[in-house]
């Protein structure tokens, strides 16, 4: 059972996550303290952290950081009031999404839309290994290293995460701002990612496709078969399948896909919400899940992180 920790004072959100208590393991707490105490005893890898009552005993920001810093495997989601015309405050969430935020939620909204974010991010928690982050600095090195390029729609290169992990603490700094100047070789290595779209609606598979080729290279396929016939000419490393194909469910196309191409990713995409498909179809292989209709910038996201966490994974060994 996945294991999430609510960190938030609101009656609101204890009311929600009650109601998810059968499907999830449930732990809440209300200050910085008492999250880092549980998160480290309970090996809690998911965090719902609300925007709106933050803890009393550390910022925001401080705490995003530190939650990070101490479990870099943790996967946080970050809640915040959805926008007033009438006032200022506008969510800073870009800001959140560079401490390591996995992703951001805005309330009010419903159990089903929160589900859907805890499947993604059980599905993500073992983006970075810990074996990455030996020490503090260079984790908050490498996670402003990686936010930046892939904000910037690229990949962090195998050789230049070595280059960061080989440089001295009192040097990170300089090293990670030359590097975010220097996006040349990155561009050219996010352009060798290879994604494969098997969609079988043709305008929707068209603008996907069209996306694929503006940042990486790849195929587009209208059915299961006619994927699995692609990968097996050349193989992809991320692979876009529709769960209504008309020639076979996508649930049920991903072993296939996984035997001819087992080093792919692949992200489910679906009109439904639905939590019991998020965790069939990540016990059945898929990585990621993405509920139409959605952003292609957030498409984009998707597709650099199960890059990016290869190359990660490679540096790691």
């Amino acid at each position: 059972m996945d294991k999430i920790i609510n960190i938030s004072t609101s009656d609101a959100f204890a009311n929600v996550f009650n109601g998810l208590s059968e499907r999830v393991a449930v732990f809440s707490a209300a200050t910085a303290a008492e999250a880092l105490s549980l998160i480290t005893d309970h090996h809690i890898d998911i965090a719902f952290v609300s925007a709106m009552d933050p803890v009393p005993d550390l910022s925001l920001h401080s705490f995003l950081t530190t939650l990070k810093s101490h479990r870099p495997s943790l996967q946080m989601i970050v809640c915040f009031k959805g926008y007033d015309a009438d006032s200022n405050d506008i969510p800073d969430v870009v800001s959140y999404i560079k401490t390591g935020v996995f992703d951001v939620l805005e309330w009010p909204s419903s159990p089903y839309e929160l589900m859907w974010l805890i499947g993604r991010a059980a599905a993500a928690a073992q983006l970075i290994p810990v074996a990455m982050t030996p020490t503090v600095d260079l984790n908050g090195a490498l996670h402003r290293l990686i936010s930046h390029r892939h904000t910037e729609g690229m990949i962090v290169t195998e050789s230049e995460i070595r280059q960061v992990l080989e440089s001295p603490e009192a040097a990170l700094d300089t090293v990670v701002a030359d590097l975010m100047a220097d996006s040349v070789s990155a561009r050219q290595a996010t352009r060798t990612i290879r994604v494969l779209s098997i969609e079988d609606e043709p305008t929707l598979r068209e603008m996907i496709y069209d996306f694929i080729r503006a940042t990486f290279s790849g195929a587009a396929a209208s059915d299961a078969r006619s994927g699995m016939d692609l990968i097996g000419r050349d193989p992809f490393d991320v692979v876009l399948l529709d769960i209504g194909l008309p020639d076979m469910f996508g649930n049920e196309a991903i072993a296939p896909i996984k035997e001819h191409n087992p080093d792919a990713d692949i992200v489910i995409l679906t009109a439904y919400h639905s939590y019991e498909l998020i965790k069939a179809t990540i016990a059945n292989g898929a990585v990621d899940y993405m509920v139409k209709p959605f952003e292609f910038e957030e498409l984009r996201a998707v597709i650099l992180r199960q890059a990016q966490q290869k190359i990660l994974a490679r540096c790691a060994q």
